[in-house]
């Protein structure tokens, strides 16, 4: 059937309530959180649904039931469910869920597009489309290489010892003779062993059936079950210890290399399930594994599922595949146990409106404040300075615009370097970032939109995709060469209100006359238009404070006074932007 796994929901399993996650070949699923939340109950829920067949006792209600229905609540609620859908290319689409009840027993659901559901066999339908995927779940503390050669040899389908079943018969015929021989010469140890066992006198003495050491071989019914348990493999670097004495460098590069092998070999779907796995590696060890995941999943069209603490296995140009999980904790009341208070840990994908947003929130989960790519994300606002910065941040919050990613230059003088310094940092990067450049409309700002707009036309920014904006004043005017000597900055972009108001909160506290509706109201009138906003408001608050020293209004530190009261009036009021204001945040915001 060639199915492929594309979607799969797990419910009621641990702290896992209801938890969906899309599957597409070629594109790995990474899950990052908080230590301790849950983001390895998705690996091993997977884990149980794929190899419960096999592995009966993977499933253990006691401890997979989450505790607060487990104990408190009664009825069909208290199943766990995992469900997967399949498909493939001939339009074929199978669902098949499995219950995991309290009692231990198991109850199989199958869906199809080319059958009616009361004529499918459930439980064949299911263990069919499950027997057609091989799950290898690798943990984090362990790579396991035995288990997984084991795994390797033993499934059907995975080696090409399957070939030469004619040719088994006479080697395993000589292995169960050298067996007989060897327990036959075994027998005089065992006694020997036994006889000291009894003189230590430790064990409780059991007169019907006394405890006595027994030596045994293996017994194989097939020769790559031989293979399997008799198989090792290591790292040659001048010895041959096991693998698992070996550095965790060494244990990954044999993993991947078994990894390559089955995705080269296999006749089943092979879905892997790693649980963080840069655990113990360097940084560039790390990039180096990550990418080798994401080769194996895009040329070999295999399904991994990965969770992670580092910001190496995090594919910042698709975050669609990326999930940063939380986890809430709600106190339950169940009437069937009064008095006792239950409380509910429920892990889930937070929701995103945008990857940008996305891509914000998991920078700031791990903590990255280095550059190594992650000061670059896939979209950029690079602003003159830090006033600007917040100035975006809070207007697009408002609006509930996804906030992209907003960088301060520390001035305009430094916009044309910093752009710069942003195209050597993404030689090494898999993706195009775009920079949006905002810019005043001042000598300053008119000269780094010259110097960055003669690099753009030389293409000289090879690694970026550079798009230089200038922000309009508040009544609609544009830049062009119609008003080239005409000049504003980021507070002209703002609603004249808006920056009044703030202007009076700092007057107010210097002591100062406020600046009256009258005045404010003459800022429009054709000799005041074309000032700054900022360079009229130091005019009309000397007008209306004769007897006081002016006050500037135009230097750094006030201008960063007026932003913190002009942040928190936004903060506490919505504010009616124009369809200018809105159209430009929408531009400077749109992916």
């Amino acid at each position: 059937m060639d199915l492929r796994l594309t979607n799969i929901v797990i419910k009621r399993f641990r702290s896992l309530m209801s938890v969906e996650l899309k599957i597409e070949n070629g594109q790995p699923v990474t899950i990052c959180g908080e230590n301790n939340i849950g983001k390895t109950n998705v690996l091993e829920a997977i884990n149980i649904f794929f190899n419960h067949l096999n592995e009966p006792s993977l499933y253990l209600p006691e401890r997979d039931i989450p505790h607060h229905i487990y104990y408190g609540r009664g009825g069909e609620t208290q199943n766990t469910e995992i469900t997967a859908k399949f498909s493939n290319s001939d339009g074929l689409a199978i669902t098949t869920k499995v219950k995991f009840k309290k009692d231990c027993s198991i109850e199989y659901i199958a869906s199809s597009t080319n059958q009616e559901k009361n004529q499918l066999d459930h439980k064949k339908i299911v263990s069919e489309v499950i027997k057609q995927f091989k799950y290898f779940y690798v943990e984090s503390n362990n790579v396991d290489i035995p288990k997984l050669v084991s795994e390797l040899f033993a499934s059907d389908g995975l080696v090409k010892l399957d070939k030469k079943r004619a040719k088994q018969q006479r080697p395993l015929d000589t292995l169960k003779k050298f067996q007989e021989e060897a327990q036959l010469a075994l027998k005089d140890i065992e006694k020997e062993l036994n006889s000291h066992l009894q003189q230590l006198n430790i064990l409780p003495v059991n007169e019907l059936s006394p405890d006595t050491i027994k030596i045994t071989f293996a017994e194989f019914d097939k020769l790559r079950d031989v293979v399997s348990r008799m198989t090792q493999v290591t790292i040659d670097d001048g010895n041959d210890h096991s693998i698992s004495s070996k550095g965790s460098g060494a244990q990954r590069t044999a993993l991947l290399t078994l990894m390559n092998y089955i995705a080269s070999n296999a006749n089943k779907q092979v879905i892997w399930g790693l649980d963080e796995p840069e655990i113990f590696l360097q940084p560039k060890a790390q990039k180096q594994l990550f990418k080798a995941i994401k080769k194996i999943t895009r040329d070999k069209n295999q399904c991994i599922l990965m969770t992670t603490h580092s910001q190496h296995f995090i594919d910042i140009h698709n975050l669609e595949h990326t999930h940063l999980f939380v986890c809430d904790v709600n106190e339950k009341k169940y009437k069937r146990v009064l008095g006792k208070d239950f409380f509910e840990k429920v892990t889930k994908p937070k929701i995103f409106i945008s990857s940008a947003e996305k891509a914000k929130d998991i920078r700031e989960h791990l903590g990255i404040e280095n550059n190594d790519g992650w000061n670059l994300l896939p979209l950029n606002i690079l602003v003159e300075g830090e006033t600007d910065k917040r100035y975006l941040e809070s207007l697009t919050e408002q609006l509930q615009f996804a906030a992209p990613n907003i960088i301060s230059a520390g001035s305009a003088t430094k916009i044309a370097g910093q752009v710069q310094f942003f195209n050597t940092l993404a030689e090494d990067l898999e993706f195009l970032p775009i920079v949006r450049v905002v810019l005043d409309n001042d000598d300053e700002g008119r000269k780094a939109y010259q110097a960055i707009n003669q690099q753009v036309s030389k293409k000289r920014y090879s690694n970026l995709k550079v798009e230089l904006f200038v922000y309009p004043r508040s009544d609609g005017t544009i830049w062009d060469k119609k008003n080239i000597k005409k000049n504003w900055e980021v507070e002209d972009f703002l609603s004249p209100d808006l920056v009044f108001e703030g202007i009076n909160k700092i007057l107010r506290k210097a002591k100062y006359l406020i600046i009256k509706k009258d005045f404010r109201d003459n800022k429009n009138e054709l000799a005041n238009i074309d000032k700054s906003i900022l360079e009229y408001a130091e005019l009309a608050s000397n007008m209306s404070n004769t007897k006081k020293s002016p006050f500037p209004f135009r230097g750094d530190g006030q201008k960063m006074s007026l932003c913190s009261q002009i942040i928190s009036i936004l903060s506490e009021q919505e504010i009616n932007l124009s369809q200018v204001q809105t159209e430009f945040l929408e531009a400077l915001c749109e992916s």
